[in-house]
C-alpha cells in the first residue's frame, strides 16, 4: 500500500495534469498536493520524493523569492530529520546567500544554529547563527527562541573574530597556524551570510581574503575578494580587492590571461588609485621573469627624457 501511494504521488508530481496557467504553478500545486498527502508520514521513501520535488523546483526557479526559499527551508528540515546534517546546513546557507530577505530567513537562521550546536558540534558557529538572528530580526518569534537558548552567553561577535584573527600568526615561530586560519575564514564567511548589512562585514571579508592568501588558499582568497567587489563596491578597499585578485592570478596561480583582464579592469575603473601605476607595470610584464622585468624597466628608464630643470 505504501509503495502504491508513493508511486501515485510521484506520478502526480512529475506528470502535472492540473489546469494551471503556467508550468511553474503546476509544480507548486504538485508539491502542495504531495505535502498534504505526506503530512505525518515519516517513511524515508516519502521524504525522498519530497526532497526530489523541492530540488527539482529550486533548480528550475532559483530566482523565485517566494517559493524557492520556502522549499529550501522545508528540504533542510527533511534532511535534518533524515540525519544528513551537513546537507541541511548547506541548504540553509544557500537560502541565506540567495534569499536573505525571505519570510523564512529567521526560521532558517534558528535551524542553522540548532544544526551547528546539536548535530555538527560547532558551538562557535551555532552561537554566531543564534546571536546574529537576535540582532537582525529582534522582534521575530525565532529571535526570541534564540535569545532563550543563548541565555547570558551573548558575546561581541566582531571582537571574537578579531581575537581569532590575531591568534593566527605565531610571532615566535614566524609561521601561520593553518587550522586557525581555516576557522577564521569559515567564521568570516558565515558572519557575512548572517549579517550581510553589518558595517563590519566588508572589513571582515577583506581580512579573510588576506588570511586565505597568507595560508596559500588562493582560490578561496579569489572568492572572498570577488564577493567583496560585487556585494560591497562602495567599501573603501574594494579597489584593492580587485587588484589583489589580479595579483593572485598573476603571481600565485600563473593564470596570466585572467590576470591581464583584471589588471586592465582595475586600471579602467580606478585610474587615479595608488595601485594604478603598479597595475600598469604588472600588466606590461605578465609572464616575464624577474630579470627580464628589470631589464625592461631599465630600458624604459633610459629612453625617458632627462630632467633638465635648472
Amino acid at each position: 500500500m505504501k509503495n502504491a501511494l508513493i508511486l501515485l504521488l510521484a506520478s502526480i508530481l512529475f506528470t502535472g495534469f492540473w489546469s494551471c496557467t503556467s508550468e511553474q504553478q503546476k509544480r507548486q500545486s504538485a508539491i502542495a498536493t504531495l505535502e498534504a498527502e505526506a503530512e505525518g508520514d515519516t517513511d524515508a521513501s516519502t521524504a525522498k520524493i519530497l526532497i526530489e520535488a523541492y530540488e527539482d523546483y529550486t533548480t528550475a526557479y532559483p530566482d523565485d523569492d517566494t517559493f524557492t526559499p520556502r522549499y529550501l527551508y522545508r528540504e533542510a528540515g527533511l534532511q535534518y530529520r533524515q540525519g544528513d546534517f551537513s546537507k541541511a546546513a548547506e541548504l540553509l546557507k544557500g537560502l541565506l546567500k540567495n534569499h536573505g530577505g525571505s519570510e523564512v530567513t529567521p526560521q532558517a537562521m534558528l535551524m542553522l544554529g540548532d544544526v551547528y550546536n546539536a548535530e555538527l558540534k560547532q558551538p562557535k558557529a551555532g552561537q554566531m547563527a543564534l546571536q546574529a538572528l537576535t540582532l537582525r530580526f529582534p522582534e521575530s518569534a525565532s529571535a526570541k527562541t534564540a535569545a532563550g537558548q543563548l541565555g547570558d552567553t551573548m558575546i561581541a561577535l566582531e571582537d571574537e573574530l578579531e581575537a581569532l584573527r590575531m591568534s593566527i600568526y605565531d610571532d615566535s615561530l614566524a609561521r601561520i597556524d593553518f587550522r586557525k586560519a581555516d576557522l577564521y575564514i569559515q567564521q568570516s564567511e558565515l558572519y557575512s551570510l548572517l549579517l550581510p548589512d553589518a558595517e563590519s562585514t566588508p572589513v571582515i571579508l577583506f581580512r579573510a581574503g588576506e588570511i586565505a592568501r597568507s595560508a596559500r588558499n588562493y582560490e578561496k582568497a579569489l572568492d572572498l575578494y570577488d564577493k567583496l567587489c560585487k556585494v560591497y563596491p562602495e567599501y573603501e578597499k574594494a579597489p584593492q580587492a580587485l587588484f589583489m585578485q589580479a595579483f593572485i592570478l598573476d603571481n600565485d596561480l600563473k593564470r596570466f590571461d585572467e590576470a591581464g583582464q583584471l589588471y586592465q579592469s582595475f586600471i579602467d575603473q580606478y585610474p587615479d588609485d595608488d595601485f594604478a601605476s603598479s597595475a600598469q607595470v604588472l600588466l606590461e610584464n605578465l609572464g616575464k621573469d624577474e630579470e627580464e622585468i628589470i631589464r625592461n624597466l631599465n630600458s624604459k628608464a633610459a629612453t625617458q627624457p632627462a630632467n633638465t630643470n635648472q
